[in-house]
């Protein structure tokens, strides 16, 4: 346990070092790295540059190899050359998990913009179909709410006409975005819940067999059946 502390230390602060270097010292860097690694859809993660020009995968490769260099020439030094490999993939893992870390930061950053952040939930703060990037937001919460449960099917139930834009995109955006969770009616099978948009009576309009009700706002929910598997 202590080799493994040590070796995290070894890489943590190389990292910070070359960050340091690069002009971003600790506080900079754990407040501006976070802000280039942002999941811009649920196909791809958007790494930006820093404000000056400097890529966080420089800061990473370099730290690795600063990192290694110091690793390798310590198990030398103290006989211990056939272990320099694993340690070396250990420091990997190490920085790997820190820039994941930094992705999760970004995305929760991204996310507070239109959220309240308060623990693992979410808080509404105006109206959920009113830009094109609300509904990865929404999505997002709703699969919170609903976890473990990853692949349930929902119907969809609105007061809205979806048949022309905005509703149009913002509704098969949704879709998109919620994947593997279906509100197209695309699986088979029965429907697990509801999930009610902009529905103006939602007590009247929850089906009596649903039993558990997740408000997102005054005119939208979730609806699930009672005995659901929780690891669906």
């Amino acid at each position: 346990m202590m080799k493994f502390l040590k070796l995290a230390f070894i890489y943590i602060f190389c990292f910070f070092a070359v960050a340091w270097v690069c002009g971003y010292p600790f506080g900079e860097a754990l407040k501006t790295i976070p802000e280039t690694m942002v999941a811009a859809s649920p196909n791809k993660v958007r790494l930006a540059p820093l404000p000056n020009g400097v890529n966080p995968f420089f800061i990473l490769i370099v730290s690795f190899l600063l990192g290694s260099l110091i690793v390798i020439v310590s198990a030398a030094l103290n006989q211990e050359r056939q272990e320099a490999l694993q340690r070396c993939l250990v420091g990997m893992v190490v920085l790997h998990s820190l820039f994941a870390g930094f992705q999760y930061a970004g995305l929760v950053s991204d996310l507070d913009k239109d959220f309240d952040m308060r623990g693992w939930h979410l808080v509404k703060v105006g109206n959920y179909f009113s830009g094109p990037q609300n509904p990865k937001i929404l999505a997002e919460q709703i699969k919170i709410m609903v976890f473990p449960r990853t692949r349930l099917k929902l119907d969809f139930r609105s007061d809205l006409s979806f048949e022309r834009d905005p509703n149009f995109y913002l509704l098969r955006s949704l879709s998109y975005h919620l994947y593997p969770i279906d509100i197209r009616n695309i699986r088979p099978g029965e429907f697990d819940g509801a999930l009610l948009m902009g529905v103006a009576d939602l007590a009247s309009a929850v089906p009596s067999e649903y039993q558990y009700v997740f408000p997102l706002g005054r005119n939208d929910a979730i609806a699930l059946k009672e005995g659901l598997d929780s690891r669906r």
